[in-house]
């Protein structure tokens, strides 16, 4: 919707800015909220293991890494979890920034392109978008949530 009515640039600098908002308010949440609202997204004690495991370097590679391994599907789920561990919110925002580009910055550019093409090229380009997505998801629960 914002790339027809704003344009591929405008439409993905409004989107970006309400992605990296969204987060932080998710992050925030986290932080003041803690334990009683996350367990319910991921087992917390394989949080604190695998935050015990890693320097801050790591932590914000790491993020960046789910950012672009997860997609939107897990996004808010990433900002909570980030919210409990000790990462500071600095470069909380500065992973989510960059780990959000190499997704939103392709999908408002080509989505721009196939707006002005047919109807067939947009619904297999959104069939497409969907298809990974689901992918990232199926990936993401079977290698990061412990079955209960």
């Amino acid at each position: 919707m914002g790339i027809y009515v704003f344009g591929w640039k405008l439409g993905f600098i409004y989107a970006e800015i309400g992605v990296v908002g969204g987060a932080v308010v998710a992050f925030w949440i986290a932080r003041k909220y803690r334990e009683p609202v996350v367990r319910r997204f991921v087992t917390l004690q394989k949080l604190h293991t695998w935050e015990d495991t890693l320097s801050e370097r790591k932590k914000f590679w790491s993020l960046v890494g789910l950012r672009l391994i997860t997609g939107p599907l897990l996004f808010d789920f990433v900002n909570y979890v980030a919210g409990l561990t000790k990462i500071n919110f600095g470069k909380f925002l500065v992973a989510t920034i960059i780990g959000s580009l190499p997704m939103m910055i392709p999908i408002y550019y080509f989505g721009d392109k196939l707006l002005s093409h047919s109807f067939y090229l947009i619904t297999t380009f959104i069939l497409v978008v969907l298809m990974i997505g689901l992918a990232q998801k199926w990936w993401y629960k079977k290698h990061f949530i412990e079955k209960q």
